[in-house]
């Protein structure tokens, strides 16, 4: 690890600190990180913190936005990464997107143009379903439900030198060089952990429905027909006519409740209950009450319920010469005669240097 460098608002240089007591990373593959540096006060650095409402702080590689500071007999000063500037703008709209890349591309068009930004996507094409936004959200949130797939990570950093900012999107890529295993003392202190308690494969949930405006049934205007993108979607007639096998009247709530996509006449546009079946039978074919709200958030919850099968270990390897953020990395873990295999992402890496040391320490995630 290096040097501590600050950056103004401008992208300037405007101090370069080599003497600090420690500084210490969180580092995410698909989310901001944070940083922690402790310096000892000294006239030029506390001006600096107190006379600049926004800077910049860069320690090797990493990039942070200064975020808060203490200052008492030593001064602590507290960054996030770069990503979590995302969080501070609002995205109103975003259409259906045909792939990944042209999806968040379009999501970060709604930074202002000051940004300067360059985007770079995941270079082999990654389809995905469209993409739409039901409501105003900010971007760090509308990148994250975009992408949603563990194995792609994203970026946000500046050029310091070209004055300008760059996203890119990262696909998880295996490691093959190396097996984390005891026995091949790569590894160490290694559990494995495996629990059902939270299990649920099925259950109830009160799915919400999304107001898409008025319909002319007169002159089927907006134009709408029996389609599975309907689901979860009504609108309010404005007129009367006869479509898709109903007569409709102004003033009906014309409602899709069929994952089909058929659409019908209801009473009031509430949220309605909808059965998600188990896979299991019998006395194991478990449900529950979801707080989900449609069927992403209802799936999303299965999957936290799921089985606990959880491999945990340490390693000495080596950060960056070994391994690097973003890896998916083959494990072993032997025990009574078994073998259990597990892949990882190392999905965050811990890095501080102290005064006794310096040191990184993985955090994978089960792929």
């Amino acid at each position: 690890m290096k040097d501590i460098r600050i950056y103004n608002e401008n992208l300037d240089l405007v101090a370069i600190i080599p003497d600090f007591l420690a500084s210490n990373w969180e580092i995410k593959f698909s989310e901001f990180g944070t940083g922690e540096i402790e310096f000892v006060p000294s006239v030029d650095t506390v001006s600096l913190l107190t006379h600049n409402k926004h800077l910049f702080l860069v320690q090797g590689d990493i990039q942070s936005v200064v975020t808060g500071y203490c200052i008492g007999k030593t001064c602590t000063v507290f960054t996030r990464t770069l990503e979590w500037l995302l969080t501070k703008f609002v995205v109103k709209e975003v259409p259906k997107g045909e792939n990944l890349s042209g999806t968040v591309e379009n999501i970060l068009s709604h930074l202002p143009a000051e940004f300067n930004l360059e985007f770079y996507g995941i270079d082999d094409n990654c389809d995905m379903s469209d993409f739409t936004l039901d409501k105003v959200t900010d971007m760090y949130s509308a990148i994250k439900k975009c992408i949603n797939q563990p194995d792609i990570g994203f970026s946000f950093c500046a050029d310091f030198k070209e004055k300008k900012f760059k996203f890119s999107l990262k696909r998880a890529l295996e490691n093959k060089d190396i097996i984390l295993c005891d026995e091949y003392k790569t590894s160490y202190e290694s559990v494995y952990t495996h629990d059902i308690q939270k299990d649920i494969q099925g259950g109830y949930y009160y799915h919400e429905l999304t107001c898409m405006g008025k319909y002319d049934a007169g002159s089927n205007i907006p134009s709408i027909s029996i389609t599975p993108e309907n689901y979860g979607k009504y609108y309010v007639v404005s007129s009367d006519g006869q479509r898709m096998g109903l007569n409709l009247k102004k003033g009906d709530i014309l409602a899709c409740r069929d994952k089909n996509g058929g659409f019908e006449v209801i009473d009031e546009a509430k949220p309605f209950l909808v059965e998600v079946m188990p896979e299991d039978t019998g006395i194991f074919s478990w449900t529950g009450v979801l707080d989900a709200k449609n069927e992403t958030d209802a799936q999303k919850e299965f999957s936290d319920k799921k089985p606990m099968d959880m491999l945990t270990l340490k390693t000495r390897l080596e950060y960056g010469t070994d391994y690097k953020i973003g890896d998916i990395i083959n494990t072993r873990f032997y025990s009574g005669g078994c073998c259990i295999t597990k892949k990882k992402l190392v999905s965050g890496v811990h890095m501080w240097v102290e005064r006794d040391g310096v040191g990184a320490s993985p955090t994978m995630t089960d792929l």
